[in-house]
């Protein structure tokens, strides 16, 4: 039996910059005021942009956990963080919309790999420098490829380390 302040901790991960939390448990009143706190502090200690929130394994998530959710959601918004629900069940979003639960502004993926491209910037790869180097061609010091041949003059190479 657990304590009154003991509850099920929900993992906190950081994968590709963003923190994960994959929720496996049912939402209970403990388990998110708990899960709000640990959250909270690891968005505060890491100083990450983008939080997951992976709740692919619940099956229920009724009105009152929900509404928690939403609010944890704008907890990471006013601490400078963009969060993503992620794997919500068809199932789960039926009863929402069936109890007219508010799911406006909620941003949802199907898979983590549609919430990683969401928050990871576009990655812009460095153009290439390109140096126009003039070869003098010098018959007292041939051009060397490391650990090939210069077929041009026939020069073997090898490389010792």
């Amino acid at each position: 039996m657990t304590g009154i302040h003991e509850y099920q901790k929900i993992p906190l991960q950081i994968t590709h910059g963003c923190l994960v939390a994959s929720v496996q448990v049912y939402l209970d009143e403990h388990v998110l005021t708990g899960f709000q706190d640990d959250l909270l502090n690891e968005i505060r200690k890491s100083d990450v942009s983008g939080v997951i929130l992976d709740v692919s394994g619940v099956s229920i998530i009724d009105s009152s956990s929900f509404t928690s959710l939403r609010k944890i959601m704008s907890m990471i918004s006013i601490m400078g963080a963009r969060s993503i629900l992620v794997g919500i069940r068809a199932g789960v979003v039926a009863s929402l919309i069936d109890l007219d639960v508010d799911l406006t502004g909620v941003e949802a993926t199907m898979t983590l790999e549609q919430a990683f491209e969401i928050l990871q910037p576009e990655v812009k790869q460095p153009e290439a420098i390109i140096e126009e180097v003039d070869v003098v061609r010098d018959e007292d010091h041939p051009i060397l490829i490391e650990g090939g041949t210069n077929e041009q003059d026939g020069i073997e190479v090898q490389h010792n380390e």
